[in-house]
């Protein structure tokens, strides 16, 4: 029953955070592929921010204009 979804997946090649996210709103999915530098728990914080900024942007960019 929802309207927005966002899936992230976040995997380290060669110590940074190649992170796929996928955001489902009502104007549709965008898949997007993005590069984190840093590895470990610093590349992971830096993806779930990285989801988050992406999410905003799209909610932002589906929002009625006033």
């Amino acid at each position: 029953g929802t309207q927005v979804g966002l899936a992230v997946g976040a995997r380290e090649r060669a110590g940074d955070m190649h992170v796929t996210m996928a955001i489902r709103t009502p104007d549709g999915v965008r898949l997007e592929r993005r590069l984190t530098f840093l590895g470990g728990s610093q590349g992971r914080s830096r993806a779930a921010l990285l989801a988050a900024a992406a999410l905003l942007q799209r909610l932002r960019a589906s929002a009625p204009a006033d």
